[in-house]
């Protein structure tokens, strides 16, 4: 292969390279979004619920249990607007769910508890959980399809593997052939051209 075909393969392949990483970076950036919206709408719970339970008596575990779903989702906006791990976001999609679940039998429980009494219509807070359980349903639809993504590029490229050392370490991916090539590892870029 002659010097300018090269230059023009690893350019073109270097432009590949980047649209892929654009596209991921597209797809953080939905999962950013959702997670805002699911701490929004948990943030909206926790007012709800001290606005129309909070003379029940299951009232302090509700609120609670919302604030751990508000926690769990802050750190996946946290990590998703890094560009975190897929594995990462996946575990706390798992607890942000679990505890979901839970907050949902919390909250009907303490709905029809005869301990106490609710102030005004709480339709809202009803409409609230539902809209979080899709949205907590998409977010795993998207990370779902975050990981897909990631394992049919490391399939197709080649991987190279280092010591995980406790950060946050991002394989490198990279096209080769015979001596040379382009690679992107973590944030950098290589280009190698072989003889």
């Amino acid at each position: 292969m002659t010097y300018r075909k090269k230059l023009l393969t690893s350019l073109a392949l270097a432009a590949l390279a980047f649209t892929t990483t654009t596209a991921n970076a597209d797809t953080y950036h939905h999962i950013d979004k959702l997670a805002v919206e699911v701490q929004s709408q948990t943030r909206q719970l926790i007012s709800e619920f001290s606005r129309h339970y909070r003379h029940k008596s299951g009232y302090s575990h509700l609120r609670s249990d919302a604030l751990q779903l508000y926690r769990v989702a802050a750190h996946i906006h946290t990590v998703a607007h890094q560009s975190g791990s897929i594995h990462h976001l996946r575990n706390d999609l798992e607890r942000a769910d679990k505890l979901f679940h839970h907050l949902e039998e919390v909250f009907a429980r303490t709905d029809l508890s005869f301990g106490g009494h609710t102030h005004g219509n709480t339709n809202h807070a009803f409409e609230l959980m539902h809209d979080l359980e899709i949205n907590l349903h998409h977010l795993k639809r998207d990370i779902d399809s975050l990981d897909a993504a990631a394992h049919r590029r490391m399939s197709h490229h080649n991987t190279g593997h280092g010591h995980n050392s406790g950060r946050n370490v991002r394989p490198s991916i990279g096209y080769s052939w015979g001596n040379g090539g382009v690679y992107l590892n973590g944030n950098r870029w290589s280009i190698r051209f072989g003889h």
